[in-house]
């Protein structure tokens, strides 16, 4: 997923650097024709000249930026060629997540919850075999046997001697030196440890399902702030920019528009990182898809 969004916010970015590079090429020859009217100062003639040159260098940083991404999921994906173009992923419906349904979702299905069950059970068979060893113990054999001997091979088949016998063993502790009241304590302490250890590990789990559910809901909803703050930033920038081309606001003017509207799509860009990061990492917590409200098969990883 990581991969994925470096490639994605790397195309996006060199495509808004070169698109900053080509307006601040046109702006620089409006900014040069301004200077040699004597409508503007050298020094916002060498301020554009400087931002046009600093654009030039972010498109090159951008372009090397996409190379690494593209190779990186290539690699990772084993695919032959680097030629990737990506597209924004397509928004998700309107669904809410439940945080009840979260957790018993992720208890029914997560492997953590059986391996909390299993160690449970092994320490609690544990403490019973110790118990079990210090009482009253019979043990029972028993033996059945023929045979016969004989001058001919007919004879011994005829009048067997039989031989049996039953063994009755029991075994009553004494006194051991407090050996076994030991092992029982012990057995005891390591069983209230382990449970311990287990509400523990129980209620950090329950937590991490709560805080994923209760992080990826204020997630979406600042994702459609920065979206928001997005499209106000490009319309700022618009303005400002026909502004400028009229004479209406200075260089300063413009360059805090263009810094804003880049701002404003890096935070959108990492905001829709983070979303689907979130999105997923709840899906794998309990493997469990809310967008279509079923479980999650093993047919429906391959398939996706």
């Amino acid at each position: 997923c990581q991969l994925y969004f470096n490639l994605l916010k790397s195309q996006i970015q060199l495509k808004i650097s070169h698109n900053n590079l080509s307006n601040l090429d046109t702006l620089f020859q409006i900014t040069k024709g301004r200077f040699k009217m004597g409508k503007i100062a050298e020094n916002d003639l060498l301020q554009m000249e400087l931002r046009l040159l600093n654009s030039k260098n972010i498109v090159t940083t951008n372009m090397i930026a996409l190379k690494k991404a593209s190779q990186d999921l290539a690699r990772y994906l084993e695919l032959p060629s680097e030629n990737i173009e990506l597209q924004i992923p397509d928004k998700l419906g309107e669904f809410v997540v439940d945080t009840r349904k979260a957790l018993e979702e992720a208890r029914s299905n997560r492997k953590f919850v059986i391996e909390y069950r299993r160690r449970r059970l092994e320490s609690e068979r544990e403490v019973a075999r110790v118990k079990g060893e210090n009482g009253l113990k019979i043990n029972v054999n028993a033996n059945f046997g023929l045979s016969q001997h004989g001058s001919e091979l007919n004879e011994l088949f005829n009048n067997y001697d039989q031989q049996q016998n039953v063994t009755v063993t029991l075994g009553i502790p004494i006194y051991d030196w407090g050996v076994s009241k030991s092992k029982r304590k012990m057995a005891k302490a390591n069983l209230e440890l382990l449970q311990t250890n287990l509400d523990q590990e129980n209620q950090a789990f329950e937590q991490e399902i709560f805080l994923h559910t209760l992080n990826w809901a204020n997630q979406r909803n600042f994702l459609e702030t920065t979206e928001k703050a997005l499209e106000v930033a490009n319309k700022r920038y618009d303005i400002t920019k026909k502004r400028y081309i009229l004479g209406k606001v200075t260089i300063t003017d413009l360059n805090l528009a263009q810094e804003e509207k880049d701002r404003a799509t890096v935070k959108y860009l990492n905001s829709l990182e983070k979303f689907w990061v979130d999105y997923y990492t709840l899906r794998r917590l309990t493997l469990y898809d809310f967008a279509a409200d079923k479980k999650i098969e093993a047919v429906d990883i391959f398939n996706q």
